[in-house]
């Protein structure tokens, strides 16, 4: 059911009709938190459910719904990470979930609060490479942002270490590689016989194989600290070398780079490049806000009064309390337009009946109550699930000692209880008997 709320999104997104798009996916995450909190169903278990909020988030950041969008992220970052349906290493909530909380975060430059997620479950550290370096690069750019020149030189720091750790691993495994293949030369019978170019052949290809796996990795190391370097110039003062230094980089939000393109004195390229950037996002308010601001300040009020005028009439869902908009609020109030400017979306009448989305279910997931137990335990004290309520804690369910399997398991469990409770949780087994 939720799969068909969500199919029609696909549609309204390909025509830019981005409002309705969020109805029908916001729909759809609704009837499927509904159905999972209703029926204990593991969120990332729904093939279809991962794909359609990390859309939606695209799709609100469009709109400038940002509270929700972040909302949302954040939500999809609090499931249940099993390690068969949602972890790092699958599209699935924890990844999609981080990836477009950091998405919100960075179009709408919510610095303050990225930095203070990243000391949160939110925006944690992680051993997953990839989205470490993506996260030391986006909290660089915060500290950058907010000219804690310090901080960002941290994060820098960190990135151009794990450079040299990997650089430094990749040479090891070279020098194995190589070590073994002309070992393994030497042990041949006829290797008089072999052509030194043979001979040396085999082990550049030792040595290529070894090195292969350390491509991307130092490639992507590498881009990310060239990104940092460029946000670091940039919060220098130095907007002609950082943007060149970002766009080589690559990576970047597309706006973000023209207005510093811009701001570094090349307005006619930035210009024209951000309005054909517009004319192929059509209705997305980010862009076409970031002009109305560029254009104010290059001191062209009337070229910026017809923007804000286009800025209006998709302004229906903008939060006017995020950065962007906020330094648009003199230029509304000057341009004589009300202190809120925005303009009621006049309903579509080509989209059928629409239910209340409420009726549906809510907008963001959270977990089904645990049933409530009393029991006895082997001292004979009376234990009930209310010593545990809204604390972490593990809670073992067995078939009892004549299931010989239920009693290996919790003779590995036993030496470690202490551990467990050090580590606050609190281990507790339930028996059949």
């Amino acid at each position: 059911i939720a799969h068909m709320w969500h199919m029609p999104g696909h549609i309204y997104s390909r025509l830019n009709r981005y409002e309705d798009a969020v109805w029908q996916q916001e729909a759809s995450a609704r009837v499927d938190h509904a159905h999972m909190m209703r029926d204990a169903v593991m969120p990332d278990q729904i093939h279809n459910y991962a794909h359609n909020n990390e859309w939606l988030i695209r799709n609100l950041i469009f709109i400038g719904r940002v509270h929700d969008a972040l909302a949302l992220a954040k939500n999809m970052t609090e499931l249940p990470q099993h390690p068969k349906y949602n972890n790092f290493k699958k599209r699935g909530s924890a990844k999609f979930g981080r990836m477009r909380l950091l998405q919100v975060l960075r179009t709408y430059e919510l610095w303050d609060e990225l930095i203070a997620l990243s000391q949160t479950p939110y925006l944690e550290p992680t051993d997953e490479e990839e989205e470490q370096i993506n996260r030391l690069r986006y909290l660089g750019l915060a500290y950058y942002q907010t000219k804690n020149i310090k901080q960002g030189d941290a994060q820098l720091a960190q990135l151009k270490k794990r450079l040299d750790d990997v650089t430094t691993e990749r040479k090891q495994s070279v020098e194995k590689a190589e070590a073994k293949a002309k070992s393994s030369l030497t042990a041949e019978p006829l290797v008089a016989l072999r052509p030194d170019e043979s001979r040396a052949s085999i082990v550049n290809e030792a040595k290529n194989s070894a090195a292969k796996p350390y491509i991307s990795r130092v490639r992507k190391l590498e881009q990310n600290i060239k990104a940092l370097e460029a946000h670091q110039a940039i919060a220098q003062g130095d907007l002609k070398q950082g943007y060149e230094m970002l766009k080589k980089a690559g990576g970047a939000d597309e706006v973000y780079l023209l207005a510093v393109q811009w701001k570094s004195g090349d307005r006619e390229k930035a210009e024209k490049a951000l309005r054909k950037l517009i004319g192929s996002h059509k209705n997305e308010v980010h862009p076409q806000a970031t002009l109305v601001e560029l254009l104010w300040e290059a001191g062209d009020k009337d070229a910026a009064k017809k923007e804000f005028e286009k800025l209006q009439k998709i302004s229906a869902s903008i939060d006017l309390d995020m950065p962007l908009f906020t330094r648009l609020a003199p230029i509304a109030a000057e341009l004589k337009f009300k202190p809120d400017w925005r303009i009621a979306k006049t309903a579509a009448t080509d989209v059928g009946d629409r239910p209340d989305l409420n009726s549906l279910g809510p907008f963001r997931w959270k977990p089904s109550p645990a049933p409530t137990w009393e029991l006895k335990d082997a001292t004979g004290k009376v234990r009930r699930s209310d010593e545990f309520r809204g604390k972490p804690h593990v809670l073992i369910f067995y078939l009892g000692f004549s299931c010989l399997h239920c009693a290996e398991q919790l003779q590995a469990f036993a030496p470690m209880v202490q551990e467990f409770e050090q580590a606050g949780f609190p281990l507790m087994a339930i028996s059949t008997d």
